[in-house]
């Protein structure tokens, strides 16, 4: 499953999880949810600031929907994370015009099988990082 966010948490993980993490373009996340929408695959919109959908919707040309849910990444998910790289001022309730302004990043977050974690685990134990 695809999941589109604007954040991303560790309460989204399971228990024990392995993560691959790569920054990508706006034309990468273009490809992957066009991609998904092409083959009757919805991908799950998390975000949940209104203005910070519709900012994305524009950008990408697909419609991000608002949605304040909850989820929990299970093993080959992807999560795509719309990163705010500065930090706003707090109690700050930004419009899409502010919005556009603010610089960002997209990231693709790969949920990886247990056992990617635990080979990981197994050289960094040995001392080998």
């Amino acid at each position: 499953m695809v999941f589109v966010g604007n954040a991303i948490s560790l309460n989204m993980m399971l228990d024990k999880t392995a993560l691959e993490i790569e920054a990508v373009s706006v034309d990468e996340v273009k490809k992957i949810l066009q991609w998904e929408l092409d083959h009757g695959r919805n991908f799950v919109s998390c975000v949940g600031h209104e203005p910070t959908a519709k900012l994305m919707s524009v950008l990408l040309g697909i419609e991000i929907p608002f949605n304040r849910a909850s989820i929990k990444l299970q093993t080959w998910d992807t999560l795509l994370v719309f990163q705010v790289l500065t930090r706003l001022p707090e109690g700050a309730v930004l419009d899409e015009e502010a919005l556009a302004k603010i610089p960002f990043k997209w990231y693709r977050v790969n949920v990886l099988p247990e056992w990617a974690g635990d080979a990981v685990s197994s050289v960094y134990n040995r001392g080998l990082f």
